[in-house]
């Protein structure tokens, strides 16, 4: 949930310690895998297979907490252990002073001759929902963010099964549960109207272009969604900041990569095209044929 403001500040050492925390995270946390979910701006990385257009990375790691499979405090508290001795810090701790209450943090070495790189997980939880809690609390100082849009996410997943290194440099593979891309866009759709983030528009923008059969075949899967009234209203939150190449997600898709455009693209180029894929996507889902009738739609 949070991050730097434009791309040329997400790196490809970032990305790679981001991947390792990951996981870590994935194969740590197995015993619960059924009550977390992955949401943010790892996603793309995760579920988009574009290596002739990689997407920017992310330096933190969202995740959503079942509350209804957590049942109480007590286990929040042993997933809380279970990080902390894996070196993972809160607020109060030596390496947590920067933290909010709903974060941690771990620190990567990637052995390359660089600096360490601190990765940020954000513990989330859907609106509205509680952990039973205990008195005194279990896990002191520390709490879960409430988020919009939680309860989509965790009914709308896909089962991934993710590769790599991790934090300690071994070779590792587990299996997590990330939010599917049509939800993805409802939680991106819902920043979009409620937080100033360039990343949110790009994230947007990124999966609509480069998802595996195209614009029109991707709103065929947001389709079901249109019936939860969350996900309906956060497409239209698309629909209308993508409306003109010169709306606010086609300009702040530029702005954002401006310091690292597409090869070939100018940023009015990238304008274009951000809001042609934009409006391929929401025509297909159907959204009000007002917001394409402008002097940009042609």
């Amino acid at each position: 949930m949070t991050g730097p403001g434009d791309a040329l500040t997400y790196t490809e050492r970032g990305g790679e310690a981001t991947r390792r925390v990951l996981i870590e995270l994935a194969h740590v946390l197995g015993a619960y895998r059924d009550r977390l979910v992955v949401i943010g701006g790892i996603v793309p990385t995760l579920l988009i297979d574009a290596p002739d257009t990689p997407h920017v990375g992310t330096l933190d790691i969202d995740l959503t907490l079942d509350a209804h499979g957590l049942r109480e405090d007590q286990e929040y508290a042993r997933i809380i252990t279970l990080l902390e001795a894996q070196h993972y810090v809160r607020s109060g701790q030596d390496g947590g002073a920067d933290l909010r209450a709903f974060q941690l943090q771990r620190t990567v070495d990637l052995a390359d001759g660089g600096p360490v790189i601190p990765v940020v997980i954000d513990l989330l939880m859907p609106r509205g929902l509680k952990l039973k809690k205990n008195r005194p609390p279990v896990t002191p100082g520390l709490r879960v963010q409430e988020i919009d849009g939680g309860a989509l996410a965790l009914r709308h997943t896909v089962t991934h099964v993710l590769s790599g290194r991790t934090p300690d440099n071994w070779e590792n593979s587990a299996q997590l549960r990330v939010v599917s891309l049509p939800a993805f866009l409802a939680l991106k759709g819902d920043a979009l109207k409620n937080r100033v983030k360039q990343k949110d528009a790009y994230d947007v923008y990124y999966v609509i272009r480069n998802s595996a059969h195209g614009p029109a075949a991707l709103a065929e899967e947001c389709r079901p969604l249109l019936s939860d009234p969350f996900a309906a209203a956060a497409y239209q939150e698309i629909a209308e900041k993508f409306r003109s190449a010169a709306a606010y997600g086609p300009g702040t898709v530029g702005t954002f990569l401006q310091g690292r455009l597409p090869p070939g693209l100018t940023v009015e180029q990238l304008r274009t095209d951000a809001f042609r894929q934009v409006a391929a996507w929401a025509k297909a889902l159907g959204l009000p044929p007002q917001l394409w009738s402008g002097p940009d739609d042609r």
